[in-house]
């Protein structure tokens, strides 16, 4: 065997290992892929869950005094100092998780079942006759115009039954 023939047998080798390689490093990053996309949704379901702990934990601790707001029936400008701070951080907690959830399905870390549910509780709390709906007026400002968006044509407009459900139709993710 001359050199040439040598060096041409040695290059089809080098050919035929480096396509193993390219193969074995491509399933190996695939495997990678998966681990770190199922990382970040429990690392995003963590979060979700930090921040509805929160507001819950909020909402506990001045459970008598937030129903006693809700069972008054009164409209948010018949409220004292205290009551209408308590509903603006009690709806502001509720605006912001609704808002979580709504970027969090948007992004595919939160599944379409998950969504779902979660903007069903979201709907029967805005479909409520309490001060939500004219809450919502007063913080809508501090969102985005397409979370705004969302706002007014999934939950709140749908709390009363007024629209096809948000789940009917394809997922609108971005």
């Amino acid at each position: 065997m001359d050199h040439q023939t040598f060096a041409q047998l040695l290059g089809n080798y080098g050919e035929f290992f480096g396509a193993i390689a390219v193969v074995a490093t491509l399933i190996y990053l695939a495997g990678q892929l998966r681990q770190n996309t199922r990382a970040l949704r429990s690392s995003s379901y963590d979060a979700y869950s930090a921040s509805a702990a929160h507001s819950m934990n909020f909402q506990g601790q001045h459970a008598t005094d937030l129903a006693e707001i809700i069972d008054s029936d009164k409209q948010y400008a018949e409220l004292n100092t205290k009551q209408r701070l308590l509903m603006d951080v009690f709806t502001f907690g509720n605006f912001n998780l609704i808002e979580l959830t709504y970027l969090h399905h948007r992004a595919g870390t939160m599944d379409d079942q998950v969504f779902d549910g979660k903007v069903q509780g979201f709907r029967s709390w805005m479909g409520d006759p309490s001060n939500a709906q004219e809450a919502w007026d007063r913080n809508r400002r501090n969102y985005s115009l397409e979370f705004q968006d969302f706002m007014d044509t999934e939950i709140v407009a749908k709390a009363t039954g007024s629209a096809p459900l948000f789940f009917d139709r394809p997922s609108e993710r971005a």
